[in-house]
């Protein structure tokens, strides 16, 4: 399966940190129950599945993906001709597990309507998940249709749910920005480099202080 990524590295502190911008639109249509769809980035990658969204937050059964030139929906039943995620009965969620551990930047939508809303979940295992409280979709003052959620806490795991939260709620998941560290497994990133003079300064103490020691003896 095929995807649009587009990426940017920035290095802080020594450390990389590598920004993703994965785009779910496209014309897979609709898979079967269960069945998963991939997409790749630099150095990662994600699997996006469809469920039923518990009341608790949790992820239930699962359900039937499609992928659309407006992004990801799901449809719960075998004749259910919606090809959004909505709340029109059970509310439906969207999965996505990724390959590594990320931190999510922000979220963005279609087919996004008035007072649209869409919950969040950090899933902690296969069926269980942390819930968080439903939230209303920014829509781009443009183009109403569309829409994107900035993150301002930093959730970070590797799977992640977003759903409808209620019957009235209905939009096609677009595409999604995350952060990572890429430091390989198992390393430490490289040491901070000194800036310029910094090696002369360091000489510099220390003979102050060796001064110091034999004006004291």
């Amino acid at each position: 399966m095929s995807s649009s990524v587009a990426f940017v590295c920035a290095t802080s502190a020594g450390a990389a940190t590598v920004y993703d911008l994965i785009w779910f639109g496209g014309n897979a249509g609709l898979q079967n129950t269960g069945d998963a769809l991939t997409f790749t980035g630099a150095g990662l990658s994600v699997d996006a599945t469809a469920h039923k969204l518990l009341n608790d937050g949790s992820i239930g059964q699962d359900y039937r993906l499609g992928q659309y030139l407006g992004g990801l929906g799901v449809t719960s039943t075998q004749n259910n001709d919606s090809h959004e995620v909505d709340g029109k009965g059970p509310n439906e969620v969207v999965k996505l597990s990724f390959s590594q551990q990320v931190t999510v930047e922000r979220v963005y939508f279609t087919h996004v309507q008035r007072n649209d809303d869409f919950s969040f979940t950090v899933v902690d295992g296969v069926d269980a998940g942390t819930y968080y409280a439903s939230t209303d979709i920014p829509q781009w003052w443009w183009n109403s249709s569309y829409g994107a959620y900035t993150f301002q806490n930093d959730w970070t795991g590797t799977m992640f749910g977003f759903g409808a939260s209620g019957k009235n709620d209905d939009f096609k998941l677009k595409g999604i920005k995350v952060s990572y560290d890429d430091t390989p497994p198992g390393q430490n990133p490289p040491p901070v480099p000194l800036p310029a003079g910094g090696a002369l300064i360091l000489s510099a103490f220390a003979a102050i202080a060796a001064v110091r020691r034999r004006q004291r003896g």
